[in-house]
């Protein structure tokens, strides 16, 4: 798998019933110059889904339709499974409806076959896995301040149940202070009221 630079290669799953299209997609990618790109491709969803799975490729391009079942589904079976890796959604259907349920299924974008083309795959490519990145490092910011937060908490309640047992030795110590001093001033008190009478 590319980490991310554009000197390492690439490495993209197509999942697409029509050896037409791979062989389109494949002229694209290329057609790029700024990097290289490592294509597969897969036609059997079930098959695509073990191999999304497997979390082997940078970005999956996933056609809307697959036989008896659609990307969509594919899409949400992949992120139900926790694969959250980069799925752009190839679709020959122009239409918001298709777009919006891409978005909602969990896809990174959606590309019209009919307006695809070198430059805007690589950018989509590109933008949908500079998403999936800045995604993962925005979690682990969060994942790491929460760790902190935690570590605050343990020594605060540290803090705290010291503070408790200072206050509960202090009212001990006063209490005993209290006593001690209360028996030799009881005689004291008794011997000025006798003189007083």
């Amino acid at each position: 798998m590319g980490t991310g630079t554009l000197d390492d290669p690439m490495w993209v799953l197509l999942v697409d019933d029509d050896e037409e299209d791979y062989i389109l997609t494949r002229e694209y990618l290329s057609d790029i110059p700024s990097r290289a790109y490592h294509l597969e491709w897969i036609r059997d969803y079930d098959e695509a889904l073990e191999r999304i799975c497997e979390r082997q490729f940078d970005v999956y391009l996933i056609d809307y339709r697959l036989g008896e079942r659609d990307g969509l589904s594919l899409i949400q079976a992949a992120q139900q499974r926790g694969c959250l890796e980069p799925m752009i959604l190839l679709t020959g259907q122009g239409q918001i409806e298709t777009d919006l349920a891409a978005m909602n299924a969990g896809a990174a974008d959606y590309l019209e076959k009919s307006h695809l083309d070198a430059v805007r795959l690589e950018r989509t490519i590109r933008y949908a896995c500079l998403q999936k990145r800045l995604e993962s490092e925005l979690e682990a910011n969060v994942r790491a301040r929460t760790h902190e937060l935690e570590l605050e908490i343990q020594a605060r309640r540290r803090v705290e149940d010291q503070l408790r047992e200072a206050d509960r030795r202090k009212d001990e110590f006063l209490g005993i202070l209290a006593h001690e001093l209360r028996n030799p001033l009881m005689p004291i008190t008794n011997a000025l009221a006798i003189l007083e009478m």
